[in-house]
């Protein structure tokens, strides 16, 4: 079997190495010995023995030894440790005591164990081959929309080409036309636009007059009923509201108010409106809308439980409450 790669490169660092290499592992002491294990040592006891030793060898409780010589002692505890609670770096030291004269495969098993990836091979070789798929994918779609700027250019340049010869060659006058009935075609979107952004601001100015006037309407009949005012409100529809708006009599406004309130006392007297009927008046408000002949006789035939009346004053009610909703 071929050695792979990794580890012709790191057979080869251990040969340049070998001379000025760091020390092997614990360098010349005995890594079991440092932490005061036995060499079949459980990892457990190895972890408790460092904790152990770490407490009593820090520089910090030894004081009365020189700093130097602590420091060495505590980072001696430390590579032992490091050695024996990682698997790869015990198991390449362990062959190592026991087969000490083969120093250059003894030094080639500690590179191996100590910087040997830790990322599967096969997780590297699986990313490596998305890497370059995704760098072969951006490459072919940059080459297509190169390929595809140059078909666009060249067809502007024919299409430029063709309108030169068209106008010199006595086409002119299609191409004139052409223009005409593109403009024509542009004119119309503008003003299909404008129309549209008339409309929708007419509608906007109409919403902020109805609230202006409701607010108006609001105020006059809190000063002659201040409890009834937001039921009277409530029963009325947006054109009543911007008729009585305007109303500034006090006995008119008394009018509206017992008006509105005797119809809540009719409705009151009338059943209560099921959510069929609720619902079938939905629908038969948008199935006859406004400006229909006979519309609310029309809507009265649909429900068939309903009079006219009761229908327009839910009608008002609907439509008052939706409003006070988008407000």
């Amino acid at each position: 079997m071929r050695p792979s790669l990794l580890r012709l490169l790191l057979l080869w660092y251990c040969v340049v190495d070998g001379v000025v290499a760091e020390e092997l592992y614990c360098g010349d002491g005995d890594c079991y010995k440092i932490l005061g294990v036995a060499q079949d040592a459980t990892d457990g006891e190895i972890r408790r023995a460092y904790r152990r030793l770490a407490v009593k060898l820090h520089p910090d409780k030894n004081r009365e030894i020189e700093e130097s010589l602590a420091n060495e002692q505590f980072q001696q505890l430390a590579k032992a440790y490091e050695v024996l609670s990682s698997p790869q770096l015990r198991e390449a030291y362990d062959y190592y005591l026991a087969h000490p004269n083969e120093q250059l495969y003894n030094r080639y098993r500690f590179y191996q164990a100590r910087y040997q990836p830790k990322l599967p091979l096969l997780h590297l070789i699986v990313g490596l081959l998305l890497f370059i798929t995704v760098i072969q994918y951006i490459n072919a779609w940059t080459l297509l929309m190169d390929e595809k700027a140059e078909a666009a250019a060249e067809e502007r340049a024919k299409a430029e080409e063709e309108q030169a010869e068209a106008t010199t060659g006595g086409k002119g006058e299609e191409m004139r036309e052409q223009q005409l009935r593109q403009e024509a075609i542009e004119q119309r979107t503008k003003e299909k636009a404008e129309a549209e952004k008339e409309r929708l601001q007419q509608k906007a100015a109409e919403r902020e007059a109805y609230l202006e006037a409701r607010e108006r309407l609001a105020g006059k009949l809190k000063t002659v009923d201040p409890n009834a005012y937001r039921e009277v409100l409530s029963r009325m529809g947006r054109d009543e509201v911007m008729r009585y708006s305007s109303i500034s009599g006090k006995h008119a406004l008394i009018d509206l108010i017992q008006k509105k309130l005797k119809s809540v006392e009719e409705e009151d007297e009338s059943p209560e409106w099921s959510e069929e009927e609720l619902a079938k008046l939905t629908k038969a408000l948008t199935k006859y809308p406004g400006g229909t002949r006979n519309r609310w006789s029309k809507i009265s035939e649909f429900l068939g439980t309903r009079t006219e009346k009761e229908i327009i004053a839910k009608a008002d009610e609907l439509k008052s409450r939706l409003y006070s909703r988008k407000r």
